[in-house]
């Protein structure tokens, strides 16, 4: 399985709820803030980019970012404990 990091900026507000409804899909997924996710499949890059855009095109627009996270360094700063704890089993 592969974590990638999904961040996005909608232009429709009401995109947001649409989004995670749609992240939460996967069979491991963390919400570190409203708009950045971090998602664990075995779905490619390019279909996780496009399930959130997908969203996108059809409503108001905005923006996707996805990344695979091959390197396990990472750093946090009030981040929720449930968040820090997903992050340490899957990255």
């Amino acid at each position: 399985m592969e974590t990638y990091l999904v961040s996005f900026q909608l232009n429709d507000q009401s995109d947001y709820d649409k989004v995670a409804e749609r992240l939460r899909t996967y069979p491991k997924w963390a919400r570190v803030v409203r708009s950045v996710w971090f998602v664990k499949s075995d779905t490619k890059l390019t279909d996780v980019r496009e399930s959130v855009s997908s969203i996108l095109r059809v409503n108001g627009g905005g923006s996707v970012f996805v990344m695979n996270i091959a390197d396990n360094a990472w750093g946090t700063y009030a981040v929720e404990k449930r968040v820090t704890a997903w992050m340490k089993e899957n990255i």
